[in-house]
């Protein structure tokens, strides 16, 4: 499954990286981002730019509450202050 997998990490705040990232694009099968909805499409790498330089692509886009819905802006993952939270522990149960 991991055979011929390369990962890289970069600032996508920054347009030479993102430059990079769009020439990377371009000869790769696969792209998965985790970040909220929303963000990779004002950076320009959302799935319909993409698109554009490589469409036989796989764009996998994953989020904490979806892409829709009444949560599916918020961002996932457990937040600082449950952690150790007797009440939010017992909630959870």
């Amino acid at each position: 499954m991991n055979r011929n997998k390369r990962s890289i990490s970069v600032d996508l705040k920054d347009e030479s990286n993102r430059e990079r990232v769009r020439k990377l694009i371009a000869s790769s099968d696969v792209v998965v981002e985790n970040f909220k909805p929303g963000v990779m499409r004002k950076l320009g790498l959302d799935y319909e730019s993409v698109r554009q330089l490589n469409e036989r692509i796989i764009y996998c886009s994953i989020s904490g509450f979806g892409q829709t819905g009444p949560q599916g802006g918020a961002a996932g993952g457990v937040r600082p202050h449950d952690i150790g939270n007797e009440r939010t522990d017992e909630h959870n149960r």
